[in-house]
Order: structure tokens, then C-alpha cells, then sequence
């Protein structure tokens, strides 16, 4: 696991997204596609569900913006999550999932 974010317990938490073709690097529509995504702890008991939204993707193909709610009651300690896109292509359901990121949940000094 590489990638690592830190919050402060209570903040808001928001991603900006850009999904990208593996192969080619470039942006994939994300109209139609079915984007979530989930917080859980290290015993997988799951803390948050991710809302995403794709943007317009005749303008801004390949983002989308995830809300990771309300983190008042994170527990203090570290969390992970990672984010899903389905796409459906004929009868199939193609299921991507991005690297997994683990979150440090501080205290805040100001808490309120």
C-alpha cells in the first residue's frame, strides 16, 4: 500500500478523481458507470460509505468528486478505503478498483 492521507477527526474530506485507461493513460468516460466506494478499518468492519459523483464528462472526462461524510466518529487510528467503478459492456459487468489508501485519523487540537 503506497499511498497515505491523513484527517483530522470531524473535517470535511473530499477527493477530486480522475479515472484513467490503464493502458493508455487516457481519461475514461464515466458516463453510465456505477462509481462507490467504502472506509473500513483494518478488521474490515466498514466505518464509511464514499459518495461519488461523476462531473460532466463532455468537459471533464475521466473526474468525478468523492464526499466521504460525516467523520465526527471516526475512530482515531488508521482506516482504509478504495474506490469502484462498474462499467457495463454487453452482458458483462466490468468491475475496476483503484489502489488501496490507508487514512490516518487524528485528533484535532481545536476539538470540537
Amino acid at each position: 500500500m503506497a499511498a497515505k492521507i491523513s484527517v483530522k477527526r470531524g473535517a470535511t474530506l473530499r477527493r477530486a478523481l480522475l479515472w484513467r485507461n490503464a493502458k493508455t493513460k487516457m481519461p475514461v468516460d464515466l458516463t453510465g458507470q456505477n462509481l462507490y466506494g467504502q472506509v473500513r478499518d483494518g478488521s474490515r468492519v466498514l466505518v464509511s460509505t464514499i459518495q461519488i459523483t461523476a462531473l460532466d464528462q463532455v468537459t471533464n472526462t475521466g473526474k468525478a468528486v468523492a464526499d466521504f461524510g460525516d467523520t465526527s466518529n471516526w475512530p482515531l487510528r488508521a482506516l482504509y478505503f478504495d474506490f469502484v467503478r462498474e462499467a457495463t459492456q454487453g452482458n458483462s459487468v466490468i468491475t475496476v478498483y483503484s489502489k488501496t489508501v490507508e487514512i490516518e485519523v487524528e485528533r484535532g487540537i481545536t476539538d470540537v
